[in-house]
């Protein structure tokens, strides 16, 4: 995931993530979702989201870059494809020095 022992070491700080805009609905017949995700961290730079659907990620065990190597805040609108019946969707950042978001 390109983390090495040294970013690893040291500061231990959690990032935070919300779903911002209109609300999550808890039924639809879409084939997908588009989800405001907001991510910040005072302490370090943002490095990658990641999105689960049913505990699979949606952009692969990496998940998504943050394109600013430098951002401390993130906003992106995210499209999460859905499958038949129930989906749990877990959304989650990590930043720079390897910590994810609760």
């Amino acid at each position: 995931m390109g983390f090495t022992e040294q970013i690893l070491s040291g500061e231990f700080h959690l990032p935070e993530v919300a779903l911002a805009g209109a609300s999550v609905p808890t039924t639809t017949d879409a084939a997908s979702l588009k989800l405001l995700v907001r991510a910040s961290d005072a302490d370090f730079a943002l490095d990658r989201v990641n999105v689960f659907v049913n505990d699979v990620p949606v952009y692969g065990t990496a998940g998504m870059k943050i394109s600013d190597p430098q951002a401390h805040t993130y906003a992106q609108e995210v499209e999460v494809p859905l499958v038949p019946g129930r989906n749990k969707i877990q959304v989650a950042v990590m930043n720079a020095a390897g910590t994810e978001s609760l």
